[in-house]
């Protein structure tokens, strides 16, 4: 029995859209209409980018958005090479199952797999603290691990370039982590554009902040300061001292207070003095890592000027 193979689609470029959320931002990309930090991206990675000749994948795990998704898939799928939208999360992690909180708002669209979305947070500070905010919801979502599944593509595209809108409530920090040490920008040029949720850092750091102590406490004779004395780990944090400074530092004060009233903090005071420099530097080490693996970070978001050499 003779089986005819179904042709492939001419994709000239690669677009994983990771956070679509309703589907406003695979609606402006197929329309024309990228987000700003995607522009300088889009124009190095195919110069005459078009809908037609792009391969887009959206990822959305809210299943407050599946009937939306599915409308604007079926809208707009004949405009394009391919439109699939996958009904799942993305991690760095093993493929599976994870917890994704939804906000309590009426509205519901933020959603997390690191923590409670910003605008619930946003709600109650808001009011002072003291207005009621509605308990957040949980669900059960499939997770996508993202180097294996963009490997998996990239056999089946090979030498197609790749750009990557993200936008996954914190989640960013371990993907992009595990995108700069997985090696794929040595099979094709990738380009990534991601909105950071900063005030989400130290949620991800927690896990690593008692390794980091110890490794502090362990090296201090090395970790001189320029002045040749040693550091001091035994100093209280700042925020038990009264300081309510801004910043980058003040950032991460605000999320190991919960950053809402009553909340459990999500990293201890005497972990977070461990892990401070670290948040306040952590998308320059991203961007560097990411730079040296020769994958391409918008300069939206890295700071750097459109015609600097972004790739080693």
């Amino acid at each position: 029995m003779c089986v005819r193979a179904e042709a492939l689609p001419r994709c000239e470029l690669l677009y994983l859209d990771i956070g679509s959320n309703m589907g406003d931002s695979i609606d402006d990309f197929v329309n024309l209409r990228p987000e700003k930090r995607l522009v300088p991206l889009l124009a190095m990675a195919v110069p005459r980018w078009s809908p037609a000749t792009t391969c887009i994948h959206g990822f959305e795990p809210n299943p407050r958005w599946v009937k939306r998704l599915q409308n604007v898939t079926r809208r707009l799928h004949s405009r394009t090479a391919s439109l699939t939208v996958h009904y799942a999360g993305v991690t760095h992690l093993a493929p599976g199952h994870a917890t994704l909180t939804l906000d309590g708002g009426a509205r519901n669209e933020g959603a997390s797999l690191v923590a409670r979305p910003l605008s619930s947070m946003r709600a109650r500070v808001g009011k002072g603290g003291s207005g009621a905010m509605k308990d957040a919801t949980t669900h059960t979502v499939p997770t996508i691990n993202l180097v294996q599944w963009l490997s998996a593509r990239l056999d089946d595209l090979p030498g197609v370039p790749v750009v990557i809108r993200m936008d996954v409530e914190g989640a960013e920090y371990n993907l992009l982590r595990e995108l700069a040490v997985s090696g794929l920008g040595a099979r094709t040029r990738i380009f990534v554009g991601v909105e950071f949720h900063r005030f989400l850092k130290a949620r991800v750091l927690a896990a690593v902040a008692p390794f980091l102590r110890m490794y502090d406490e362990r090296m201090a004779h090395f970790n001189r300061k320029p002045d040749g004395s040693l550091p001091r780990f035994n100093r209280k944090p700042a925020e038990t001292r009264g300081d309510t400074r801004g910043g980058a530092q003040g950032e991460v004060r605000g999320e190991v207070r919960g950053e809402v009233r009553g909340e459990v903090p999500a990293i201890s005071a005497r972990d977070k003095l461990a892990v401070s420099a670290l948040a306040e530097n952590m998308e320059k080490v991203l961007a560097f890592m990411l730079w040296s693996a020769r994958i391409t970070l918008s300069p939206n978001d890295s700071g750097m000027p459109n015609d600097s050499g972004m790739s080693p």
